[in-house]
């Protein structure tokens, strides 16, 4: 009887220990929710809440893209928040995104990837109700609604055209630098145009291709690993193709750092204030500009077409642009005028 009476207290204590963490960790969930979401009563208002969720909040790239969301969201009545930017806490963006689903936002813009992870939480947030367009990366496995970004072969294809304006009689190393994410599937896709390019063009031969994998997640990684290829005189390509705005500063950086400007050709990715400075200057071949403003109106046009009428475009391209030695100036006085008329 005894032992009975033991063994009953025994499980009703687990079952009171199991229901404290359970609790516990609703109500730290919910505190983390309400620390990230932060809709106010005038915020309120709106006609949707969109949440916009990227893997770094301090990329150039992605504030752009987020400010042109914002921006068409306020001319269409909405609310778009950059979730995990100026916190005390750094969210991981699956945790990000598990936030945003629990808070039951109307609309999620994600910078996705092709991890199951990631799938399988685009997936719960459909399910859920709440409509999902990845934004300059995807996740092709998922239920997302719609793509904005960038067509990687296309965008190969011109650098491999960029690449074949500097053919030589000698045969020219070309580096390609890599995230070292195997998630990232866009960016073998972008080598295959380089690859296919070249190829086509009858010229292959006078080109080596290889890649060199760059860790952008651990700090000053990426600076150390393309500092220490540029300075190295027997390991420097000819031809280095940046797929970021990261690489391509530090590229460019360390080739003046160094001493180095002019022993390698940079063909780098975005187009903000020291990048364009940069190719004005000659220290970058050429960058590729992104229309990152129509990328932003496309999200909330796509999450609003979704809600409105159920369905969006599966697949929305942005607009590239190769800024060169050739364009640079035309380029920087139309940014200007676009300044100007805002």
């Amino acid at each position: 009887m005894k032992s009975h009476k033991k063994t009953t207290w025994i499980l009703g204590g687990i079952i009171v220990i199991f229901l404290v963490i359970t609790i516990g960790g609703l109500i730290y969930f919910k505190y983390q929710a309400s620390e990230v979401l932060s809709i106010t009563e005038n915020q309120n208002e709106y006609v949707h809440h969109y949440a916009f969720i990227c893997n770094d909040p301090s990329d150039s790239f992605y504030q752009a893209v987020y400010n042109a969301a914002e921006k068409e969201g306020k001319l269409r009545g909405n609310y778009v928040e950059f979730m995990g930017k100026n916190l005390n806490v750094s969210y991981s963006r699956s945790e990000l995104l598990k936030i945003a689903i629990e808070a039951g936002v109307d609309g999620i813009i994600l910078e996705a990837n092709e991890s199951s992870d990631m799938t399988n939480l685009i997936n719960r947030a459909v399910n859920s109700g709440i409509p999902v367009v990845t934004v300059g990366a995807d996740n092709t496995a998922s239920a997302r609604q719609s793509y904005v970004g960038l067509g990687y072969y296309d965008l190969g294809a011109a650098y491999g055209r960029e690449i074949l304006k500097y053919v030589k009689s000698e045969k020219q190393r070309v580096m390609v630098l890599m995230e070292s994410n195997a998630e990232n599937s866009s960016q073998n896709i972008l080598y295959s145009g380089i690859q296919d390019t070249l190829e086509k063009s009858g010229k292959a031969r006078n080109f080596t291709m290889e890649t060199m994998l760059v860790n952008d997640s651990v700090p000053f990684q990426a600076e150390e690993s393309i500092g220490g290829l540029i300075m190295d005189d027997k390991v420097r390509p000819d031809m280095l193709v940046c797929l970021t705005e990261l690489d391509t500063t530090c590229a460019y950086q360390a080739l003046i750092d160094y001493n180095k400007v002019g022993k390698t050709k940079i063909f780098g990715f975005f187009a903000n204030d020291s990048i364009l400075s940069a190719v004005e200057r000659g220290v970058l071949v050429s960058t590729v500009a992104v229309d990152t403003d129509q990328m932003g109106r496309f999200t909330v046009n796509m999450l609003d077409e979704y809600l409105e009428d159920g369905f969006a475009n599966a697949y929305l391209p942005a607009d590239v642009e190769f800024i060169n030695s050739e364009n640079i100036e035309e380029y920087l006085a139309a940014r200007e005028r676009e300044a100007v008329d805002e």
